[in-house]
């Protein structure tokens, strides 16, 4: 069977699935996400962005459309790392779109106020002149997620994001990024979900990562050594991101 062959039958299966249960299929594309993730195998995330479009246009539900935007969400991240800011503008603009249609369904829904504050730290990165302005917004958005439910870990790691990048002339802090860090890998060890077991690995890798820059460098590792053995298909952190940590280089490499 050629390439092109094989690509047209998993669409049409994949097409098939989200017709017949919706559920079934959004199962398979928070895998995709995962495997994504874990590889940094950034055509299947894009792919499977587009899939999650298929779905929420197929049913409409509200589900798929925050699976939707949080895939999303995580690839843009990507592209920013890799110095993509084209492709993180066009995913920021489809992004933003996706979140009023989601604030607009689950406006008291912390998930979707994370995500705003989030998004808004993407913002900041592409545009630094905007931070006085964007700063404050997308705080008041963290501090609202954690107020509808405090017990949301994806809020917990947006506001460690944000205390992380945050200069410390305006409130950014290593060891409050450290702390909230450790809040959302609290959280999601609680009840982790297929959907969400991306952002558990990432919550413990910016955990790693804050603990280098406040210097504790063997408690960084430890952290590392510990996602390895949640999940050992993770090349890029035992191969580019452990040894940059082990030697003091806090910032490491992601996918």
């Amino acid at each position: 069977m050629t390439k092109a062959v094989f690509v047209f039958w998993s669409v049409c299966l994949f097409s098939f699935t989200v017709r017949a249960d919706p559920s079934e299929g959004a199962t398979g594309l928070h895998h995709r996400v995962y495997r994504s993730y874990v590889e940094g195998n950034v055509t299947l995330w894009a792919e499977t962005i587009e899939q999650y479009e298929q779905l929420y246009a197929a049913w409409s539900r509200t589900e798929d459309l925050y699976s939707l935007l949080l895939a999303r969400y995580g690839y843009t991240g990507s592209a920013l790392e890799r110095g993509e800011k084209t492709v993180a503008r066009a995913h920021l603009s489809r992004a933003r779109r996706e979140l009023e249609l989601l604030m607009h369904h689950s406006e008291g829904d912390a998930r979707a106020w994370a995500l705003r504050g989030g998004i808004k730290g993407f913002h900041i990165l592409l545009r630094p002149l905007e931070a006085l302005r964007l700063g404050p917004e997308s705080s008041r958005a963290l501090d609202h997620a954690l107020e509808l439910d405090p017990r949301e870990p994806l809020a917990w790691l947006e506001r460690a994001n944000a205390l992380f990048h945050r200069p410390a002339l305006f409130g950014g802090s290593k060891e409050g990024a450290r702390d909230s860090y450790r809040e959302a890998v609290r959280l999601f060890e609680e009840d982790l979900k297929i959907r969400e077991k991306w952002l558990y690995l990432n919550s413990l890798v910016g955990l790693a990562r804050s603990l280098c820059h406040i210097g504790e460098i063997g408690e960084g590792v430890a952290v590392l050594e510990t996602v390895l053995t949640i999940e050992p298909d993770l090349n890029w952190v035992r191969e580019k991101l452990l040894p940059a940590l082990a030697a003091g280089n806090c910032q490491g490499e992601s996918p």
